[in-house]
This record gives structure tokens, sequence and C-alpha cells, in this order.
């Protein structure tokens, strides 16, 4: 990358950024916008990740106007999910919790350090920037068919791009919204949000894992999927639930080498157990 060695090139957007009374807008509409994020160019990712910028950028994909802000949402959706970690760090740094600490090759002085500086940056950064997963999540709280299935597509692939990235900091996120599986089991028609619930149950294979099995489990996962098979319940919701139980299976026990699997798991064993099997006889 030129910007490694010093050879930059002065491109359009550069010039862009030099403008006084430059907008958001006006980034976000230029032509060579993803290209230059590609590139490392540190003058765009600087001002796109300050923080008045990545909250307007959220809230083009959050809003409950959506359909008046689509094609900035996208672009939104392309930079928060681009390969450049500053927006993963700027997006993870916005909650910062104890569930899950990563410990793999930290010495015990070193996680000492990590710890004081976390600290330090929830008592002088974290109510600003906490609000902005906040927001984001906030489209999981809409009632069932309220969603815009183009703008679950943008939710789900900035969390997605976040857990893979930063997952111990999203999923001790996730883990921390009110009613999260309610809020998922709301939107079993929407397959973004199917997605992102089928990805955080992947994430158990993490070193360390971070135990998000077990409160999937302790939030009753199964138990309400499987009341989504009764007899009174639509024929749609019948096959939805059906088929996030068998992807939990897929996930579970997947003999290919080639696709990781997390092992049996609670989840199984719930889904084994006599008092689930009688429910489905």
């Amino acid at each position: 990358m030129l910007w490694r060695f010093g050879l930059q090139h002065a491109s359009n957007i550069d010039k862009l950024l030099e403008k006084e009374d430059l907008t958001l807008e006006e980034v976000l509409n230029d032509p060579d916008l993803q290209q230059e994020i590609r590139e490392q160019n540190p003058k765009v990712i600087s001002y796109l990740v300050q923080p008045q910028n990545l909250k307007q950028m959220v809230d083009y994909i959050a809003t409950e106007e959506f359909f008046k802000f689509t094609k900035m949402a996208a672009t939104a959706c392309e930079v928060l999910c681009s390969p450049s970690a500053a927006f993963a760090e700027a997006l993870a740094a916005a909650y910062v919790g104890g569930d899950f600490v990563e410990s793999d090759s930290e010495s015990e002085s070193d996680s000492s350090a990590a710890q004081a500086q976390a600290g330090e940056r929830r008592s002088t950064t974290e109510e600003p920037r906490q609000h902005l997963l906040e927001q984001l999540w906030s489209i999981m709280r809409l009632d069932n068919g309220q969603l815009d299935p183009q703008q679950a597509s943008q939710f789900s692939r900035v969390m997605c791009s976040l857990l893979q990235r930063k997952p111990y900091e999203a999923l001790d996120f996730i883990r921390a919204q009110d009613a999260a599986v309610a809020q998922f089991l709301e939107h079993l028609n929407v397959s973004a949000v199917v997605d992102l619930l089928l990805k955080v149950i992947s994430l158990e294979e993490l070193e360390n894992g971070p135990g998000i099995i077990e409160w999937l489990s302790s939030q009753q996962l199964v138990a309400q999927l499987v009341a989504r098979l009764a007899p009174d319940q639509d024929p749609e919701m019948h096959s939805l639930a059906a088929q996030v139980l068998l992807d939990i299976i897929a996930i579970s026990q997947c003999n290919n080498p080639a696709q990781p699997t997390i092992g049996t798991n609670a989840l199984i064993e719930e889904l084994k157990s006599e008092a689930t099997v009688s429910k489905l006889a």
C-alpha cells in the first residue's frame, strides 16, 4: 500500500476532505470512497471514524425512516463492513464489558494493563460511543412485520462483520441486550436476522469459548422454537422454526471437515431430551 511507504497520490477525495464546510454525505457519495478505504487512505479513515460521522452512518442504517436514506445506508454499510480494522475497532469500543476477556497469549501483567486501559476508556468515552451499538440494535426492537428486509440485511452485515473481527466484545454487547433472544425469534421470517442468530451460535467454537450456548439455553431458545411447531401455530411459522432447528443441528454436527462445528452442546441435548421429543411426537 502506497500509504505505508509515504508515496501517497493526491486523490480527489483528499482534496474534498480539505473543504471547510464538508458534509459526510459528500464523502459517502464520492465514487472513489471504497477504493480509498481498501487502500487504507489514512485521511479518509480518520475522517470517517470521527464519533459524529460514525453515529451518522449508524443512524442511516437504523433510522425509522430508512426508505428516505437507502443509498446513504447502503454506502454506510459498505464502509462499516470494509476490510479496514479501524471501523470494527471504533464500533467495538462502543461497548466494553467484563464477561469475555481474550487471554490467548497475554501474560498476567499484560492482561492487567489491558483491563486498566479498558477501564480508562470506559470512564472517558463509553457513554457517547455506547449509543452507537444501542442505536444499531434498536432495529431488533421493531415489531414483527415492521423490519424492512433491506434494512435488516445491512444491520446483519454490520453485526456479523463485528462478530467476525471483535467477537468477544460483540457477543458481550448482544448478551447485555434485554430480551435479545425474544427479539431474534420475533423476526424469524427475516432471513438476515436468522443469519445473525446462527453466526452468534457458531462462535461457540472460539478459543476460550464465551459460553454463548449456555446463555442461549438459559434463554430457552430451543423450547421457544419447539413451541412454534405446535398445531395452533401458522404453517409458515412451523417451517421457519423447523429450519432454524435444522441449522442448529448442522452447526453442531456437520461431518464436513471444511466446515468447523461446535460439537454436541446444551442446545442439542435439549432437542434430544425426552421432554422435547414428546412435544414433537
